[in-house]
């Protein structure tokens, strides 16, 4: 089954939503889906296009399940704003990349914790292109050596620049259920060898649970090694990184859990990182993970890099914490010996814009085979439910709180304002939005 994909926020993409509608996804799909002409929101040459996954909506409910905020996380309001499709950074939420994120075609320095050797930052090709010749970059497509703007003669990849496609990228969509949808890619390289590959993404939501599974297959003729993480670009309400937010990362903590320094490297503080320490909190929690815990904003132009040294028993896991919401990320195929699923490294990026853990897997494809490793994201409240009973004034701030979410989802910030000057014909409004974004608001009144 195909369904047509429908354009939104200025972008193509499709929504899944479930607990009737209180929680709900948006999957910004790639370009020329399906042969729609409609923008796509990420069209550059460094994440999966497959993988912008964010602006997740949720409603939180009292004990007596009446609505008492509408929360928006992984949105689109602070990073890398304003948007530019063509920015290579310019991904949203779940936006994930094959490579470590760094320059080179091949890992040569601090190659994750087992420090291995001939790992390609997601490139197939690359080092057999000449100048003005293709080469893939897995998950995005077929690119062109030497086009990037910071591109000089030394051919060195830059992986946070845009490069020239060769060709268009070229992906389906399936929405077999009303929960789930089906993005797959693939490219072909005929150089001195045969390179390629095949990307498949099925993105469900079922209850409180999102989950992403990607299965990877190579299509070369030679085998290939390549890390591969979720940026993870997490913030919510629009609020700028700083006090209130927390991640409990699945790392052991030393001991005693006091000499925290000896845990982690901030490899960038030479030349453009700032230290960790002066912004969060790193702290034991009760022996388990490590704890981050935001005690100040983080300003305009500031970049934090964490790289936490190896941990034997990690499985990636991590707990986002901010505006009365938990994430917790599990990757159930690291924990099983015979996924060929396995630990890189584990590093956590901050800024203004976003609190992003990012457990880095590493995958060996010999030619024809598969592997495949899930996402499983369970979306939660951080503290238990209000047991208030609303007040009728209570019921004014929910409808005020859903109108926030609702008409800003429309483009109109003009009547965002108390409830009592809003004229009859806003009202109105209001009750068109409520009945066709979260139809059971209605019963409030």
């Amino acid at each position: 089954l195909i369904v047509a994909p429908r354009v939104t926020y200025g972008y193509l993409n499709a929504t899944l939503t479930s607990m009737g509608g209180d929680l709900s996804v948006t999957v910004f799909l790639p370009k020329n889906i399906n042969n729609a002409s409609e923008d796509a929101f990420y069209q550059s040459s460094r994440f999966e296009h497959g993988s912008m996954i964010g602006n997740i909506r949720r409603v939180i409910r009292d004990s007596a399940g009446n609505p008492t905020a509408v929360h928006n996380l992984y949105g689109t309001e602070l990073w890398r704003v304003p948007h530019d499709p063509q920015w290579p950074e310019s991904g949203v939420g779940l936006a994930s990349e094959f490579g470590a994120g760094e320059d080179g075609p091949l890992c040569t320095y601090r190659c994750g914790w087992n420090g291995a050797s001939s790992v390609t930052n997601g490139l197939l090709g690359y080092k057999e292109a000449r100048i003005g010749e293709p080469f893939i970059k897995i998950g995005v497509g077929v690119l062109v050596k030497g086009t990037c703007a910071d591109c000089d003669v030394s051919e060195n990849y830059l992986f946070n620049s845009a490069y020239k496609f060769a060709e268009a990228p070229n992906w389906t969509y399936q929405k077999p259920s009303a929960n789930t949808i089906i993005l797959e890619n693939g490219a072909l390289l005929h150089s001195k060898n045969l390179f390629g590959y095949h990307l498949r993404k099925e993105i469900s939501l079922t209850d409180n649970v999102l989950s992403v599974k990607s299965t990877l297959t190579n299509w070369g003729e030679e085998a290939f090694t390549t890390p591969w993480y979720s940026h993870h670009l997490f913030s919510c309400d629009a609020q700028h990184i700083g006090p209130g937010y927390k991640v409990e990362l699945g790392l052991k903590p030393t001991p005693t859990g006091t000499n925290m320094g000896s845990l982690y490297d901030e490899p960038g503080l030479m030349w453009w990182s700032t230290p960790v320490r002066g912004y969060a909190k790193l702290s034991s929690l009760n022996g388990d993970a490590v704890e981050v815990q935001m005690f100040r904003e983080v300003e305009d132009g500031k970049r934090i890099k964490v790289e936490f040294a190896k941990d034997d028993a990690t499985r990636g896991s991590f707990v986002l914490k901010g505006c009365d919401t938990s994430i917790k990320e599990e990757i159930p195929e690291v924990a099983d010996p015979a996924s060929g699923i396995n630990m890189y490294a584990f590093n956590l990026y901050i800024e203004r814009g976003t609190l992003s853990p990012e457990p880095l897997l590493l995958l060996h494809l010999e030619p024809g085979k598969s592997l495949s490793w899930t996402q499983v994201l369970h979306i939660d409240n951080a503290t238990p439910p209000p047991t208030s009973t609303q007040t009728g004034a209570t019921a004014a701030n929910t409808l005020t709180a859903y109108l926030s979410a609702s008409l800003v989802k429309n483009g109109d910030n003009s009547m965002l304002r108390p409830l009592e000057s809003i004229t009859t014909t806003q009202l109105y409004v209001i009750f068109v939005v409520l009945a066709t974004s979260v139809g059971c608001a209605i019963q409030l009144w």
